[in-house]
Order: structure tokens, then C-alpha cells, then sequence
């Protein structure tokens, strides 16, 4: 992948992220199946069914009002075919973060991070949209985007819940604090658990790089999730409260033209698309 940014992933393991609990096997596995055009439903029932949480979640969801469906869904084979593989990888990579999780959102201000990180998933993917990019590829990017801060948070809970509580009470740089308390910020801790994680490059790179500043022009998969990122801020799923916050009006109007013209022009549209969904994932 050609790209501007060098991704600088530590030659060992940041001490912070030692014996970080392994991230769930079948979410890895549904992602590299998925990345093929051609993949047989057979295979992707087979690897459902290894794992029940999942399994369950997707028929819950496919019988949820959320996906408009009116008969009732009773096995995983029709749930993939009426939501679709996209559906399928994004609703998989979401269960499985958020049951990875799961133990630090006891905490409020964690609870905050994981809404930032369902709302950067969701508005990365109507960006996609409104861009004619792949929206799952979106979707998974967005959701993954801070996978460093999640892994420190789920190493030490107690102990990132006051760095952020600090960090938002002082206007300090979350990145700059977590270096000053972990020795490593959550760009660099995401790109070195992408690679460890065997995940795509492009979710590395987001990792590192989604609070630089987007590079004008078109759109590419990065560029998405760093607008992405300035729109769930904006629409009130904050990690931390940035010095200069910018309104949602004015990010839209940063956008590229075309892409104006194909997403929502105001907040309430975008909360209307956002809201219930970030709801259904907590």
C-alpha cells in the first residue's frame, strides 16, 4: 500500500500490552475469509458455528427490528443471506470487540471509548457511501481505528479510566499523557497490535495515523476514518474533549464536494443513522 505515513510499529512488545489477552480467534479468521471474493457460505457457517456468542448475536441481529426483516430468522444460513457477508464481517468484527472489552466497560469513562469507536465505525461507513468506497472495509476500519486505546484499557482499566479523566479535566493531549504514563500513545500500541493481530495493513495504518490531519482531495480508506473521527467528536462521542472542537456543520463543510452533496447535511440526519445503532451495540 503506498502511503505518505511510515508506519513505525516497536521492535518488542510495548510493556503496556504484555500479556494482553489474545484477541478472539474467529474474528481474525472471519475477517481473512471475507476478504475473498469468492467464499464459499459453507466455510463461513462452519466458522460461525465455532463460536456461539457469535453465532447467536447474528441470528439476535437478523431477528432484530434494526434490519427491517419481517419473517423470522431460526438458522445461520439465512441470517448470512438476508444480511449479507458485508453485514456478516462488520456485525462479527463489532461482536467480537465489544465481548474483548466487555470487563473494562464497567467503567464510565471506558464506556466512552467503545461508543467513540462504534460511532467512528458507523459514520466511517456512511462516508463510504457518500465516497463509493467499500463500506465494510469502512465499517472494520472505523471500529478498529483505536484498537491501541482499547488494548491499554483492557490491560489496565482502572488506571486509563484516570489518565482520561485527568487528561479531559486539564485539556491535556491524550496521546502525549499516555506516552508520560504507559510509554507508548494508542496510535503506535494500534499499529503494533494490528500487526501482531495479523490484520490488513490499512487497519495498521489507521491505527497510527487517524488523528493527523486528512490530506485534501479524494478520499482514500485512511483519509475516511480521520473525518470519521472529527464527525463522532463532533456529534457528542468524544474520547476526551478536544481543545478546539469543531462543530459537525463545519467538519461537513471540509468535506470534498461530491461528497457533501451524498451525506447528511445536518447532525440530526447523521444522529437519526448513527444513535440506534450505537444503542444496539452496547
Amino acid at each position: 500500500m503506498a502511503s505518505a505515513n511510515v508506519i513505525k510499529q516497536p521492535a518488542a512488545a510495548p510493556w503496556a500490552l504484555r500479556d494482553l489477552p489474545a484477541f478472539p480467534p474467529v474474528a481474525t479468521r472471519l475477517m481473512q475469509l471475507l476478504a475473498h471474493q469468492e467464499v464459499e457460505i459453507r466455510r463461513l457457517i462452519e466458522l460461525l458455528r465455532t463460536d456461539v456468542a457469535l453465532s447467536s448475536e447474528i441470528l439476535r441481529r437478523a431477528n432484530s427490528a434494526l434490519y427491517g426483516l419481517t419473517s423470522q430468522v431460526s438458522s445461520l444460513q439465512h441470517a448470512v443471506l438476508l444480511l449479507g457477508f458485508d453485514q456478516v464481517r462488520a456485525l462479527g468484527m463489532a461482536v467480537a470487540m465489544g465481548s474483548y472489552v466487555k470487563t473494562a466497560l464497567k467503567l464510565q469513562p471506558l464506556r466512552k471509548c467503545w461508543r467513540h469507536s462504534v460511532a467512528c465505525a458507523l459514520v466511517s461507513e456512511e462516508l463510504a457511501k457518500a465516497s463509493y468506497l467499500e463500506h465494510d472495509r469502512a465499517y472494520t476500519a472505523g471500529l478498529l481505528h483505536d484498537i491501541g486505546l482499547l488494548g491499554l484499557m483492557v490491560n489496565y482499566p482502572r488506571e486509563y479510566s484516570n489518565m482520561l479523566a485527568v487528561a479531559n479535566d486539564n485539556c491535556f493531549d491524550l496521546r502525549q499523557t499516555e506516552r508520560d504514563l504507559f510509554e507508548v500513545d494508542h496510535g503506535v500500541a494500534g499499529s503494533w497490535l494490528a500487526a501482531q493481530w495479523k490484520f490488513p495493513e490499512e487497519i495498521a495504518e489507521a491505527a497510527e495515523f487517524h488523528h493527523e490531519t486528512p490530506a485534501p482531495g479524494g478520499f482514500r480508506l485512511l483519509g475516511l476514518v480521520q473525518w470519521s473521527c472529527r464527525i463522532a467528536t463532533a456529534m457528542g462521542y468524544e474520547v476526551v474533549k478536544p481543545p478546539e472542537p469543531l462543530s459537525y456543520a463545519e467538519i461537513h463543510a471540509q468535506l470534498p464536494a461530491p461528497v457533501q452533496q451524498r451525506f447528511p447535511a445536518t447532525i440530526e440526519e447523521m444522529r437519526a443513522k448513527v444513535d440506534p445503532r450505537v444503542k444496539s451495540l452496547e
